[in-house]
């Protein structure tokens, strides 16, 4: 991956919390690093990101919006960027405030952040009520999502219920998207689209209707109290994971290395002879 860097790029700008920094203004500044796959680039603008340009769209974005925390200008700035210059992967962004409205001595105040698009992997289920239709329903809600891009939906399985077996059949699938949301932004939308179909968390493993899983973020291994990834169970579910190699055969386990194909509950799976296309329940 190659980088560019500008440094210093100025624009007279109205945020801040107090009402001189709203009325009067001042001067900001970013510097900026971004990062895109120049390997096969010819000698010619229009196959790369012209540094020109993202310098001119820092600046004007900055000297036209109003927010009152450095932090929002920065996260904004970057998803700008991210959005506007499909070739951009991703970026480190410093906004500098060296007028800030501060009592006592100091040179500058600066706070940085970092973006970028990943390809993030999600676990699809229903067995209560129009299944398919609440899986068509996640489906177009993450498509229409902002800061999303690249939506692809695997094939729909239809398999047993998993851990408590007194209950109706799942229909299951997966869906890959590129987005530069945070783990914690994807969950929150992932919990959202749960409750626009009316999701009850009466038990553990049982009947419900959407459930929406973050399975992987990129190749990020953490662990939260409230988020696990990639998630725990990823290894031991046929039902997640033949739909998640639909996608993309050549997945790997970000912590063990481990291709997912070759794990013994994958090989062993008949749902690999479903591979059922994703119209005939979803149309």
């Amino acid at each position: 991956m190659d980088a560019i860097t500008l440094q210093g790029v100025s624009f007279y700008g109205y945020h801040g919390v107090l009402a001189h920094e709203k009325e009067r203004g001042q001067l900001f500044c970013f510097d900026c690093t971004y990062r895109l796959d120049a390997s096969c680039c010819e000698d010619d603008l229009q196959h790369t990101v012209s540094y020109g340009s993202v310098a001119t769209a820092l600046a004007e974005f900055g000297a036209s919006t109003r927010f009152d925390l450095l932090e929002t200008l920065a996260h904004e700035a970057a998803g700008h960027l991210l959005e506007t210059f499909s070739g951009i992967e991703s970026l480190d962004l410093t906004i500098h405030k060296p007028r800030a409205p501060i009592r006592t001595a100091f040179t500058d105040v600066s706070l940085r952040v970092e973006r970028g698009w990943h390809r993030v992997y999600l676990g699809l289920g229903s067995n209560l009520g129009d299944r398919a239709a609440h899986l068509k329903m996640a489906q177009d809600y993450f498509k229409d999502l902002p800061k999303v891009r690249d939506v692809r939906c695997a094939p729909v399985y239809e398999t047993a219920p998993y851990g408590v077996l007194d209950q109706p059949r799942f229909l299951n699938t997966a869906l890959s998207l590129s987005t530069y949301l945070t783990p914690k932004e994807v969950l929150h939308h992932a919990r959202h689209v749960e409750q626009r179909a009316q999701r009850k968390r009466e038990r553990r493993w049982g009947a419900r209707t959407l459930d929406v899983d973050l399975l992987l973020y990129g190749d990020w291994v953490f662990e939260e109290e409230d988020l696990i990834v990639p998630h725990p169970e990823l290894s031991l579910r046929d039902f997640v994971l033949i739909p998640l190699l639909a996608l993309n055969p050549y997945l790997r386990d970000p912590r063990t290395k481990e291709r997912l194909k070759d794990l013994t509950v994958v090989r062993e799976s008949a749902l690999r002879l479903q591979n059922k296309d994703p119209k005939e329940l979803i149309p």
